[in-house]
């Protein structure tokens, strides 16, 4: 319909064989800046810090108010606002959400929609370009060999003033010094956290970075003395459709973001703020494939770039139990929290 501006519409819908009485408000006579977004859970859109894009309010008896935005708009109020009128007994809420097509119970591909892929570079967390970060046993001189570089502690040197030449010969890409034994003083090991320094380095070439203050947790552990299994995970329904609009809109503006996942293992907790999280990737897309949605990841983790950037690399989102994972390198990875950019 063609809305004048400032003008109210009355009238009615039929939605579900039901007839709702409607008015219909526009600020503004174009409409094309309202953003289309689509949840799995109609209790997020009541929440106006979490999404800015549509809201409802049901605090009156009588009616539902859907209110909708306009994306970088420069006051925070709607520019179109629909008024339906409730009936008894009736879920009008989430009746009219999917009739406009913003709540659905499952993601479907969308005809003519395409595929979203960042063109990335993928970087390993042993390559090169993450020599001299915080997690390298070599990346600072002080507290261990680096490639016969003066130091006041070394390994295989009695001394303990430099580097001996068979130090040299230590991988100086390997994260873990401790496990190495390249390091003299155990208590100056460095944590085996290159994975997100790997991520950091691949979205760093977009001009953003990231940390711990940006993160939205959308799974975390049930039971701290419990992390081995999928089921040992708790799911945040609120986060998660969150984190799925931020990812989505990060990926149609061609910026990857890291993200932290979980996986299937039986080795010690993590160190993580995230107990949870127990390894770093990048999402770089989000495919449709066999009327399943996935995004598709670059995993720091592989020695070789085409394992670590392979097309099947896919994590797939399950709205019904809100979680995103797949089976992956044997093993089940869950996304733990999604690091926004900054």
């Amino acid at each position: 319909m063609n809305l004048t501006v400032n003008r109210v519409y009355i009238g009615s819908f039929e939605v579900e064989n039901k007839v709702y009485p409607t008015a219909i408000y526009a600020v503004k006579k174009d409409l094309s800046k309202l953003k289309k977004i689509v949840v799995s859970d109609s209790e997020i859109l009541t929440d106006q810090n979490k999404i800015n894009s549509v809201f409802c309010d049901e605090t009156y008896i009588k009616y539902l108010i859907l209110a909708f935005y306009e994306e970088n708009a420069p006051s925070n109020d709607p520019s179109l606002i629909i008024q339906i009128e409730k009936f008894v007994g009736d879920d009008t809420k989430d009746k009219w959400l999917k009739y406009l097509g913003i709540l659905g119970t499952k993601i479907e591909k969308e005809e003519n929609i395409s595929d979203i892929v960042v063109d990335a570079k993928w970087i390993g967390q042993f390559s090169t370009e993450v020599n001299g970060r915080a997690c390298h046993w070599c990346s600072n001189p002080g507290f261990c060999c680096n490639g016969g570089i003066l130091c006041s502690t070394c390994p295989n040197d009695p001394t303990k003033k430099c580097c001996k030449t068979n130090c040299t010969i230590e991988k100086k890409t390997d994260c873990d010094s401790c496990k190495l034994k390249t390091i003299c003083d155990t208590k100056l090991c460095k944590s085996n956290n290159c994975c997100y320094q790997a991520t950091l380095a691949m979205i760093e070439k977009f001009n953003i970075t990231t940390n711990r203050g940006q993160a939205i947790d959308i799974v975390t552990l049930i039971n701290n003395s419990k992390w081995r299994k999928q089921s040992d995970l708790q799911a945040n329904k609120e986060r998660f459709n969150e984190a799925i609009i931020y990812i989505d809109e990060s990926l149609k503006a061609g910026k990857p973001l890291v993200i932290g996942v979980h996986y299937v293992n039986n080795n010690n907790k993590t160190y993580n703020n995230n107990k949870a999280t127990l390894h770093f990737m990048v999402i770089v897309g989000k495919v449709y494939k066999d009327n399943k949605v996935y995004y598709r990841f670059y995993d720091p983790g592989k020695i070789s770039e085409s394992f670590g950037k392979s097309k099947s690399n896919l994590l797939e989102i399950d709205l019904s139990r809100k979680m995103i994972y797949a089976t992956y390198n044997n093993k089940t990875y869950t996304i733990t929290e999604i690091r926004k950019n900054i």
